[in-house]
């Protein structure tokens, strides 16, 4: 079974108010549930003690979401749980869709995917799984064998996509093929607004009536341009 622990990670245990209305939501959703908020320093201490193998790749990451990329791994390896970006908004307790012991991923929508491989990426915003699920540590070493052969893929954007979403999508999608305990659910369910759609009354109400999450996609690693994009085209809602 999956636990009933959700981890999310922040780089201080100061949350930014506009976060905090969706971590006291899935508190709301989710009474009894034990909640983990993993600062910067407590991802280093994890990896120095428990994972020193992947020391020296997780000191490499030049970007704290690169790292914080990691860690997330590692919240779900060694405790299981469930692991929720601070910007992934709960709309209905997660009780009926983790009381199967499989991996559980959902794909985005119309996100770098569409752009980069023509279809919709697996994504990390919203992850679960049992405690010590070999994909894990599958995706660990593949992210190591990237590390070598990668080294001077250092730009942001770029690395961050080949290192962790590409790898995480593509080893996904090779694991169902010969894995039953893994379960990737189409974006309707955690993921139904892209990043660049408005959250209007209609689109909400949709997502309310068939989905778990919406992600608002208002984390600090988007690009400026990116952001500004988002922003104007939630105030056109277009």
């Amino acid at each position: 079974m999956i636990p009933k622990i959700i981890h999310q990670t922040w780089k201080s245990t100061e949350i930014p108010p506009r976060w905090q209305r969706f971590r006291d939501a899935w508190k709301k959703f989710h009474p009894g549930w034990e909640f983990r908020l993993w600062t910067d320093e407590d991802n280093r201490r994890l990896v120095e003690r428990d994972y020193t193998a992947f020391l020296q790749l997780y000191d490499s990451y030049a970007y704290p979401v690169q790292k914080a990329d990691f860690a997330r791994i590692l919240y779900l390896h060694k405790f299981g749980g469930v692991y929720a970006d601070l910007d992934l908004e709960p709309l209905r307790p997660l009780d009926g869709i983790i009381d199967q012991p499989h991996l559980i991923l959902g794909e985005e929508k119309e996100g770098m995917g569409k752009s980069l491989n023509r279809c919709d990426f697996i994504i990390n915003a919203f992850m679960a799984s049992p405690k010590g699920h070999p994909f894990w540590e599958m995706l660990l070493e593949r992210l190591r064998v990237t590390f070598r052969h990668k080294r001077l893929l250092q730009s942001k954007g770029h690395y961050i996509i080949q290192t962790v979403i590409f790898e995480l999508d593509k080893l996904a999608r090779d694991y169902q093929q010969t894995h039953q305990d893994i379960t990737i659910y189409p974006y309707e369910v955690f993921y139904p607004l892209s990043w660049h759609e408005a959250c209007s009354e209609l689109e909400r109400s949709k997502a309310v009536e068939m989905s778990y999450t919406i992600h608002h996609f208002d984390t600090t690693w988007f690009s400026g341009g990116m952001m500004l994009m988002k922003k104007l085209r939630r105030r056109l809602n277009i």
